[in-house]
């Protein structure tokens, strides 16, 4: 290593810095590690061989960290909640305690949960018996997941869950720090937001330890058993479930019982608290999609075989039917040290070879690659016993052993090899794969709901309605009838006339229908139509006027004016020429912009938009700030109260000091404070008398 030699003085300080931190990073001795991701809110834990209090400093720019968060409790074991958090929005963090911190590492991070409305894409990175501790499995299929992510631009996913037997063997604290902690630490362990389930090797492969949950497992990680990250509350730390985007979460337990109710495990042939817990859980959820995952497979043939071993039995005629009547799409497991796959699975509770196609939903493979019999398994959302594929991925760590008529049957797409299991999801469509650890994808199959609609519209004469196709895709879409091959195309069809127009995907599998009927006269005369934010609601009110076979109105809700989903309904006066009034409420509107779409629906089911109405919510608080740097180092921070409150505006530099600080009583509308700073990087910080709180780094010049 080389100094300057004009710099003695900086070489020095810098020296004894490295010093400092080195003798910090030394007494940590395990994580940092992320628990409990909401949209507002995160866990962050670590450990330390000493006891010390506990200091989190984080930001949304690498090296600014603005949000201090402190705990004075003297302990090794560091379990900090922070919470008033942005949905979907990255930050970076670093630990320490009251008087040193660890060195600033890009690789600190997490994004907070996107909101349920979400567009993106939601990805999800399934780990199942990854606590070998084996180089040939373990870390190769790290190195190759870590490629993964770089090669398709993903920093981390939404959330990384594991499917038990996390340390091997016995699942002991130095098990879970040699072949765990040990292996994850130092890299996805730091931005990998984690949701795990036990396995039986974290039960110290002990039935005796069956009731118990004095285990490691329990002590090393924290579970949302509160609902804290939505769903239920199961009050209990070996099964809970949380939501992601549109995704609800079941993490459950497959080898351990409630200690309320010894004798019931997963395998239980009648009731229990697990299968009440879940009848509440499910019936409360609104998510689209339901995954469930947990450690013992229902079908394997792989290392293990679900035809003889006595839990696997008892789960595949006692537990999976229960999960099916409730509309769980996709239900993942370890244990068996391979990968497996099923078809559209419904009812099939048999013997392995006992597996006919009727016991298939479907048959195809859904690898949707314009191969034969692959086009995407596809089902409504409701019913909900609409089948569920069954994925065996217990290779994270481990390879080897199959099974008599292994790839074969109910579970065809198989390979012995060791991977890893990724899915993501956008709107209503979920894409899934095996990551192999040589790097190739073994597996891919793809799930939509709701698709291959026929929708009928009314407009009036010589106007233009945009069509949207009721999937994603990458890719051009095909439409007959206009131009265009993006997911939504706008049409004039011609006057007095019903207009068919399909859009289809490309490979024969997947076609909307439009029926668009134009007509000189609309069944309803709409008056008037507004949407207002109104207290954190959106009160929504219409009029009409001359009603004719009207059957009912429909309000929609959108983030981004494209993608509308239905947020309730009106009964219709039917027929009627005097004057009708209209009114539905929005009691959790979306934070930022949103939009409100009226439509009405005829007798026959003919359906036409009306009007659209937007409404910008401030980000849930009660009130807005922007700064205005108009030169010379001028700083105009206004204030959009929405009340009459007691702010308190902060101004501090990059290295932490603060420049300003004052106390401003402000009523409805703006309030304004300008101030003169060096020109420079700054953050402004703006708190109301409900510890709302905006902060924003800005620029002075």
């Amino acid at each position: 290593m080389k100094f300057a030699l004009h710099s003695k003085a900086f070489v020095a300080v810098l020296f004894a810095s490295l010093l400092a931190c080195l003798a910090f990073s030394q007494t940590i001795t395990r994580g940092p590690y992320l628990q409990m991701a909401t949209q507002t809110a995160i866990t962050i834990r670590w450990r330390t061989s000493a006891g010390e209090n506990s200091k989190i400093e984080l930001g949304t720019s690498f090296g600014t960290y603005p949000t201090v968060v402190t705990d004075p409790a003297i302990t090794t074991e560091h379990i900090i909640r922070v919470t008033g958090l942005t949905a979907d929005t990255k930050y970076y963090y670093r630990i320490g305690n009251s008087t040193n911190l660890v060195v600033a590492d890009a690789q600190m991070f997490f994004t907070t949960v996107p909101p349920g409305n979400t567009t993106r894409k939601i990805r999800i990175a399934a780990f199942g018996d990854c606590g070998r501790g084996n180089a040939t499995y373990q870390d190769q299929n790290l190195a190759n997941y870590q490629n993964y992510l770089a090669t398709n631009g993903i920093d981390a996913p939404d959330a990384w869950i594991l499917l038990g037997d996390n340390a091997y063997n016995s699942g002991t604290d130095l098990e879970y720090t040699n072949n765990f902690f040990g292996i994850y630490g130092s890299n996805i362990l730091k931005n990998h937001k984690l949701f795990p389930a036990p396995g039986n090797h974290d039960y110290g492969n002990n039935v005796a330890n069956k009731p118990s949950r004095v285990m490691p497992y329990y002590n090393n990680f924290s579970m949302p058993q509160l609902a804290e990250c939505g769903g239920v509350a199961s009050n209990k730390p070996n099964y809970y479930s949380y939501d992601i985007g549109n995704i609800h979460f079941l993490s459950l337990d497959s080898w351990g019982t409630e200690t309320t109710d010894a004798n019931k495990d997963m395998g239980f042939n009648g009731n229990s608290n697990l299968k009440t817990w879940i009848n509440n859980d499910l019936a409360a959820n609104t998510k689209k999609w339901i995954i469930a995952y947990w450690h013992h497979p229902p079908y394997t043939k792989a290392s293990h075989n679900s035809d003889s071993e006595a839990e696997l039995v008892a789960i595949r005629q006692n537990f999976i039917t229960y999960l099916e009547a409730r509309g769980v799409d996709m239900i993942i497991c370890g244990h068996s040290h391979g990968y497996e796959r099923s078809y559209l699975l419904r009812n099939f509770t048999g013997g392995w070879t006992s597996f006919v196609p009727a016991n298939a939903v479907s048959m195809s493979s859904a690898k949707y690659d314009g191969s034969a019999s692959s086009c995407p398994y596809i089902y409504n959302t409701s019913p909900a016993n609409h089948g569920t594929v069954y994925v065996v991925a217990g290779s994270a760590g481990a390879s080897g052993g199959i099974q008599t008529n292994f790839g074969a049957y109910e579970m065809p797409f198989s390979v012995n090899n060791a991977g890893i299991f990724y899915f993501e999801v956008e709107g209503n469509r979920l894409d899934a794969k095996m990551l192999r650890s040589d790097g190739t994808v073994f597996d891919r199959f793809t799930i939509m709901k709701d698709i291959n609609t026929t929708t009928n519209y009314t407009i009036i004469n010589g106007s233009s309605l945009d069509l949207t196709a009721s999937w994603p895709q990458t890719g051009n879409y095909t439409w007959t009838n206009t131009t265009g091959t993006s997911r939504t195309v706008s049409v004039t069809p011609p006057d007095n006339a019903t207009t068919l127009y399909t859009v289809a995907d490309g490979l024969g599998c997947v076609l909307d229908q439009f029926n668009v009927n134009t007509s000189a006269t609309l069944a309803v005369s709409l008056l008037m139509f507004e949407a207002r934010l109104n207290n954190k609601k959106v009160d929504i009110n219409w009029s009409t006027v001359n009603e004719h076979n009207n059957k009912y109105f429909t309000i929609e809700r959108s983030a981004n004016g494209r993608d509308f989903s239905v947020l309730g309904t009106a009964n219709s006066a039917g027929n009627s020429s005097s004057i009708q009034q209209y009114s539905l409420m929005d009691h959790s509107p979306l934070p930022g912009t949103s939009y409100y779409r009226l439509s009405q629906t005829n007798l026959d089911d003919h359906i036409a938009y009306l009007r659209v109405k937007q409404v910008i919510n401030i980000k849930g608080n009660d009130f807005e700030v922007k700064a205005i740097t108009p030169g010379n180092g001028l700083l105009s921070v206004q204030i959009n109260s929405s009340g009459q409150s007691i702010y308190q505006l902060r101004i501090y530099d990059l290295q932490g000091r603060e420049r300003r600080n004052e106390m401003l009583s402000c009523h409805l509308g703006v309030c304004k404070k300008e101030f003169t700073l060096e020109a420079g990087m700054y953050i402004y910080e703006v708190i109301n008398n409900k510890s709302e709180k905006i902060s924003q780094k800005i620029l002075i010049n």
